[in-house]
């Protein structure tokens, strides 16, 4: 009998320091990657992927850093802080003017701030007490948006689309942390706003603010970069997180109520707000034909408004990788290259 529980005990030995040499070589044959991610609805497919174990599925150690804009997650990445950013393209168009060592992957989200199936509309909220009753009235005044980001450019088109110029009014900076603060803040006359989030802080705020939605669609998408050298030492990576953001993709399609409950947690939004952000953001891995037009439209209007040279201007075709994706999902790569 003694023998008998000592063969038994060396083999659970066994089987404990095998399970743990596999689990060791398992650990090492992981590839780690950095992404860097703006804090928003636009990056849910990368918190499916982590929550429900895609990364790891296709050998991905991946780390999440969250920053509170695109432009903050792209800086980050290209400051060496990470491998992968998401942001918007006019982030990464604007982004051209300095630097170019990184390359553009897919969309990961596409977004429209004024989806008509929403009760939500991204637009201006104003200060009363700046006599401000119509859009007309922000001629002159200042409006807090985030700079280099597309709320910048969301609101220039909501100026034009009201018969001014992005330098008809004062538009500045606010950082992201102080946006919750406007109405208390007397250097700001007016507030842009396209969050969900942020719409359901002020919106019930009506003896204080006048609110003007944006008066026409904005369709513009989010977009995985890569730093470029990472890039070219590790393809295999960035065709791992493609599969692992397409898994997610499929997931949320066929669980829309956990989906909700995810985002509805995340970010601490009610019921109908998780729902409005959903309708307002379309969870799709793809490299659509429509997002090289939206960067040259960006484009156009940066060189209107901030005087940015021809010599300056890029080729974003040169940026566009679609190989790794096109191994990955090739129906969803729609661009003419």
């Amino acid at each position: 009998m003694i023998k008998q529980n000592i063969i038994v005990i060396l083999t659970i030995l066994l089987c404990m320091g095998c399970n743990s040499a596999q689990n060791s070589k398992d650990a090492e044959s992981l590839q780690k990657a950095r992404l860097c991610l703006y804090n928003g609805e636009a990056s849910t497919l990368f918190f499916i992927a982590e929550q429900q174990g895609f990364f790891l599925k296709h050998g991905i150690d991946a780390e999440i850093a969250l920053y509170p804009t695109g432009r903050d997650a792209i800086n980050a990445m290209l400051n060496g802080d990470g491998h992968f950013s998401v942001s918007t393209e006019f982030v990464v168009v604007k982004k051209t003017f300095s630097r170019t060592d990184f390359k553009i992957l897919a969309s990961v989200t596409d977004a429209d701030i004024n989806n008509a199936s929403t009760k939500i509309s991204s637009g201006v909220f104003a200060k009363k007490s700046s006599g401000i009753s119509k859009p007309s009235d922000l001629k002159g005044k200042n409006i807090a948006t985030n700079i280099d980001t597309i709320t910048e450019f969301l609101c220039g088109v909501f100026l034009e689309q009201n018969g001014m110029a992005y330098t008809d009014a004062n538009v500045l900076n606010i950082a992201p942390n102080e946006r919750i603060n406007f109405v208390n803040n007397p250097d700001f006359d007016a507030f842009f706003v396209w969050e969900t989030s942020i719409f359901n802080i002020f919106k019930p705020q009506t003896d204080k603010l006048n609110y003007f939605p944006m008066p026409s669609s904005m369709p513009f998408h989010f977009i995985l970069v890569v730093d470029e050298k990472y890039h070219r030492e590790n393809p295999e990576v960035s065709v791992k997180i493609l599969k692992s953001l397409y898994d997610a993709e499929e997931w949320a399609q066929n669980n829309y109520e956990e989906l909700k409950q995810l985002v509805k947690e995340r970010f601490n939004l009610s019921d109908d707000y998780a729902v409005n952000a959903l309708k307002r953001h379309k969870l799709i891995i793809n490299f659509p034909y429509t997002l090289p037009r939206a960067m040259e439209n960006q484009i156009t209007w940066l060189s209107r408004y901030k005087h940015y040279g021809a010599d300056e201007i890029i080729n974003f075709s040169t940026l566009f990788d679609t190989a790794p994706l096109k191994r990955v999902k090739p129906s969803s790569v729609t661009i003419i290259e």
